[in-house]
């Protein structure tokens, strides 16, 4: 952890009063790129794959890998409608994709309420999209949600592994 601190050296003398400006010091992040997903990749398996690659080549993208018969995927969906009005705001696409191929079992994105605007499904089969971006291998059993924030480089730049609270928080904090 770091405190942002700026010193400032005055006289004050008796009876001497002075008004000071103070302003607080914002922190400068360098975003980590922890790794690349190739763009072209991420869209050839899903519907309208011409209008979500223009968008992520200027925006960039969340891609979250959901197992929706499981707890911690339901939770995601749970935690993104709070935050909806601002994922709206910044417009970029939240590509939702499953390890197996589309069955009656998965869920209609009709039912999910409140998700961003530009929500999408899709399969990714054998997780071979995961695969080119992080060795399935070494993540944990319960590795889904597991969700990256790329940019439009396709740099990953934001990567979470299993629910965690405030995932929305997190994807917020990254397109600030």
């Amino acid at each position: 952890s770091k405190i942002l601190a700026q010193l400032m050296f005055f006289e004050l003398r008796p009876d001497e009063h002075k008004t000071l400006e103070i302003r607080l010091r914002k922190e400068t992040a360098t975003t980590q790129i922890l790794g690349k997903l190739d763009p072209v990749s991420i869209v050839k398996s899903l519907p309208d794959a011409e209008n979500i690659s223009q968008s992520i080549s200027t925006m960039g993208a969340v891609i979250i890998w959901i197992d929706p018969e499981k707890e911690p995927t339901k939770h995601i969906f749970n935690d993104l409608p709070g935050l909806k009005p601002e994922f709206d705001r910044w417009g970029a696409f939240f590509i939702f994709l499953q390890g197996k191929s589309q069955t009656p079992s998965n869920p209609d994105p009709s039912l999910l309420k409140g998700l961003p605007a530009n929500s999408v499904f899709g399969a990714d089969i054998n997780l071979s999209l995961l695969a080119s971006a992080v060795d399935p291998a070494t993540l944990p059993d319960d590795k889904f949600p597991y969700v990256i924030m790329i940019d439009k480089d396709g740099n990953i730049i934001y990567r979470s592994v299993g629910y965690r609270i405030g995932i929305g928080e997190q994807i917020l904090k990254n397109i600030r």
